[in-house]
C-alpha cells in the first residue's frame, strides 16, 4: 500500500495498492486516494520495453496473461488507448473500445481514430474492426469497415495523420492530413488534399 512495488523476471509493476494471491499466482492493482479524495499512484506496468499506465489491472504471472482497464501506452510516434484490455502473452494484446492516435493528451485526446475492438501485435502492428474518426470526442461521419496500421522503420506508403489546432483568424483547424508515398529508398511523394 502506497508506492508499492513488485518486480519479477521482465516486469515491474507501480501502484498505489497492490494485492498478491500466490496461491493462484495472480495480483491485482488499483491507485489511492489522497487526503483530498483524488485517486493517485495509478498502475504503471513495465514488460520489457513496454509501458502500460492503467486504472486498475490484473495479471498472472505464471501464465503472463492479464486483464486492463482504461489503459494509456505509447506505440512507435502514436498512443494507444483502451478501455479493456487483454494482455495474451509478450506481444499480443486484444483491446475493446480504443483509440490510436498522435495527440499525447492522456485523458481525452483532441482528435484520433477509434475502434470497438483491436488485435495489437506490440511494435509491429494494429489491426481494428471498424474504425471512424473523432475530433474532441466527437465522431465524424467518416468511417472504415476496419483498420490496419503497421510500425516499422522502413519506409511505408500511408496515411498521414492530421494536427489538430486553433489560429484566431480561422478557428480551429486540422493540417496535414494526407498520403505518403514510398516508391523506393530514393524516390517519394506526399499528396494534400487541396
Amino acid at each position: 500500500y502506497n508506492e508499492a512495488n513488485v518486480q519479477q523476471k521482465k516486469i515491474n509493476l507501480n501502484a498505489g495498492f497492490i494485492e498478491i494471491d500466490f496461491d493462484s499466482s495472480t495480483l491485482w492493482a488499483t491507485p489511492v486516494k489522497d487526503t483530498a479524495d483524488t485517486l493517485t499512484q495509478y498502475p504503471i506496468f513495465k514488460d520489457g520495453a513496454d509501458e502500460y499506465k492503467s486504472k486498475e489491472l490484473s495479471y498472472n504471472f505464471d501464465t503472463e496473461k492479464g486483464l486492463i482497464h482504461n489503459m494509456f501506452t505509447k506505440e512507435q510516434e502514436g498512443f494507444l488507448h483502451g478501455e479493456k484490455i487483454k494482455k495474451m502473452n509478450d506481444t499480443t494484446l486484444y483491446v475493446s473500445k480504443g483509440m490510436f492516435t498522435t495527440c499525447d493528451k492522456e485523458d481525452e485526446p483532441h482528435f484520433g481514430i477509434n475502434f470497438s475492438k483491436a488485435e495489437i501485435i506490440t511494435q509491429d502492428k494494429i489491426i481494428t474492426g471498424p474504425a471512424w474518426f473523432s475530433i474532441m470526442g466527437i465522431p465524424l461521419p467518416v468511417g472504415l469497415p476496419f483498420g490496419f496500421f503497421p510500425f516499422t522503420n522502413e519506409q511505408k506508403s500511408g496515411l498521414l495523420m492530421p494536427t489538430y489546432g486553433f489560429a484566431s483568424n480561422r478557428g480551429y483547424y486540422l493540417r496535414n492530413l494526407g498520403w505518403y508515398f514510398a516508391f523506393n529508398d530514393y524516390v517519394e511523394a506526399v499528396r494534400l488534399p487541396q
